[in-house]
């Protein structure tokens, strides 16, 4: 993966889309805030979880510590959640 003049806020929103992370929200608290360049290699993680047979690669997590000196820390907090209580069909003309 590559990005050019993007922010960590933009990493984010591209971690939280990996399948190693299990729909998990991803929250920046670098406090960073200019933009970076860099290019970020691993192996992905598989549908089924597991590595592949053939996996040459540094896991999701190592490749973020090792190659953009990054971490990703569980931790618990709120998260802005919508709720659609109903839902009705459009009026006749």
């Amino acid at each position: 993966m590559t990005a050019t003049d993007a922010t960590p806020a933009n990493l984010t929103v591209i971690l939280g889309r990996q399948p190693e992370l299990d729909g998990r929200t991803v929250i920046d608290k670098t406090g960073l805030t200019s933009r970076y360049d860099w290019t970020l290699q691993w192996q992905p993680q598989r549908l089924s979880g597991a590595p592949a047979p053939d996996a040459a690669g540094p896991s999701l997590f190592t490749a973020l510590r090792e190659q953009l000196g990054l971490g990703l820390e569980p931790s618990r907090g709120s998260v802005e959640v919508v709720v659609v209580d109903a839902v009705s069909g459009p009026t006749p003309n």
